[in-house]
């Protein structure tokens, strides 16, 4: 027996792999170190919200009873925690920030449509363009500082134009979208075009001058603006992210999720979360301190690291980057070369605790003087 009959959908058969950055346990495996330092997928390194914790471990007990199929408790709280005008009618809930992207994807892209994406940016959004057999539509960031570039963004709209994916921070780069460019491009975007303002990391941001996507949903516009969970708040394994949009919006997406979407402890850990404003306030002082102190420790070094509004950092170490991995996973240090993030001369580093930061930096050192030029690869 053999699937040579299936009929598989062509643009889903075509569409690449999401590819994730080495796990602790794959690490682990490969190097036999006794302690990891993983600073490869933009995990908080203080770990998950105490209280979160604590609500999910009361919840198990429950698993043998559906989840709520309404959460409209749940979305109320999110909306509070957005500001004034926001209520349970403007958000959607979903199994990570990326469930969110996935949704807008299945729901406003047909074949033949186009999706603008402005890499380098988050590798899902070509990924989840292509699986609907859609087109994405490139307008790169400007370089060498990774700035949006409105007028190219304009220029690109056709009447096939359907979804603008604007990631602000910006992943790999850390660098933002800003309110004014934010204003060029909504001026004079047509209203038949659904833009994503993916805002996963903006509980980092400390700069006046970022976008916001509220401004544009509180406006009427056709715009969700993601959120999640799993950076800040340390849940990137519970999978809970939301979005906040127009009520006309986020009730057709909440359309296209199935019922019980979110599971009994997805929902108990993600209302624990919100309470936890002091896990959130020490996570960001942590990555505010050790992002200007590892920015400046690369830059010493010569590797051209990109001023960074995120809880990462992009630098180019002047070698191979698949090299410098492969020799800092061999000392239990995981770090994600960036070719995945269209910028192959690149690596992105997490930003982790001073003494996590600190042995990344010592390991560093000790592989830049062992391949550098002249001496043995």
């Amino acid at each position: 027996m053999s699937c040579d009959r299936v009929i598989f959908h062509p643009s889903i058969a075509a569409a690449p792999e999401y590819c994730a950055g080495t796990s602790i346990e794959e690490a682990a495996r490969r190097c036999g170190a006794a302690e990891i330092v993983k600073l490869a997928s933009n995990e908080n390194p203080l770990g998950p919200s105490r209280r979160a914790v604590a609500a999910i471990r009361a919840a198990v007990a429950q698993l043998h009873r559906y989840p709520p199929l309404s959460d409209e408790a749940l979305r109320g709280r999110l909306a509070g925690g957005e500001g004034a005008g926001f209520g349970p009618e403007h958000v959607v809930c979903g199994n990570g920030g990326t469930d969110l992207l996935a949704l807008v994807a299945d729901a406003f892209l047909n074949p033949g449509d186009e999706a603008i994406v402005c890499p380098p940016t988050f590798p899902l959004y070509e990924i989840l363009v292509s699986r609907r057999g859609a087109r994405a539509v490139r307008c790169d960031l400007r370089t060498p500082g990774f700035a949006y570039d409105a007028e190219r963004i304009l220029r690109a709209v056709t009447p096939a134009t359907r979804v603008l994916f604007l990631c602000s921070p910006v992943n790999p780069t850390g660098t933002l979208l800003t309110a004014a460019q934010a204003e060029l491009v909504m001026a004079e975007l047509p209203d038949r075009v659904v833009t994503v303002f993916d805002e996963s990391y903006r509980d980092f941001v400390d700069d006046p001058a970022a976008a916001d996507g509220r401004v544009w949903v509180r406006a009427g516009r056709p715009v969700l603006a993601v959120r999640s969970l799993s950076k800040s708040m340390g849940l990137a394994g519970l999978r809970f992210g939301w979005g906040i949009a127009p009520p006309q919006l986020a009730g057709y997406l909440r359309r296209m999720r199935n019922p019980f979407a979110s599971g009994s402890l997805a929902l108990a850990g993600a209302i624990a979360a919100l309470e936890d404003r002091a896990h959130l306030e020490r996570t960001r002082r942590l990555v505010l301190r050790e992002r200007s102190w590892l920015f400046r420790a690369l830059e010493a070094r010569g590797l051209a690291p990109v001023p960074s509004q995120a809880n990462f950092i992009l630098f180019r170490p002047g070698l191979p980057p698949e090299t410098v991995y492969e020799r800092l996973l061999e000392r239990g240090v995981v770090v994600r070369p960036a070719a995945f993030f269209q910028q192959p001369e690149a690596i992105r580093v997490s930003l982790g605790t001073r003494a996590q930061n600190r042995r990344f930096l010592a390991a560093l050192d000790e592989v830049l003087a062992e391949i550098r030029p002249g001496a043995p690869a």
